[in-house]
């Protein structure tokens, strides 16, 4: 007898696990399972890699910080001796250099924000 048409509806039989089609399915599935791991690891990797490079970037960062305003402070005690002595030039120029440095410690903590902001996200997609 002819094999027996299903109804409209009803469900396609479980496939044969002996059929070179569900092989060849489960040998793509553990493919793409075994790529997406791969890339996962990859991904992973680079995060890690690119957080090191932030806590390098960091340190040599806050060490700079470090230096820029205890130059400030030590123009700003400079400006002051050269006000109270009315070196008046001295001053002033003492008082650019102040703002230069001023913009630079700014510049500089802005960039030390934007180092802790992208370590937390590489941190939390490492997480996903």
């Amino acid at each position: 007898p002819p094999p027996a048409t299903p109804s409209p509806g009803a469900s396609a039989p479980p496939p044969d696990p002996d059929d070179g089609t569900a092989r060849m399915d489960a040998s793509r599935a553990v493919g793409a399972l075994a790529a997406a791991e791969r890339t996962t690891v990859g991904t992973v990797q680079q995060l890690s890699s690119r957080q090191h490079a932030i806590v390098v970037r960091r340190q040599a960062l806050k060490a700079e910080l470090v230096a820029a305003k205890g130059a400030r402070d030590e123009a700003t005690d400079a400006q002051v001796a050269a006000s109270v002595a009315e070196e008046y030039d001295r001053a002033a120029t003492l008082g650019a250099e102040l703002a230069v440095l001023a913009s630079r410690i700014g510049a500089m903590e802005t960039e030390l924000r934007a180092l802790d902001d992208e370590y937390s996200a590489a941190e939390e997609r490492k997480l996903r």
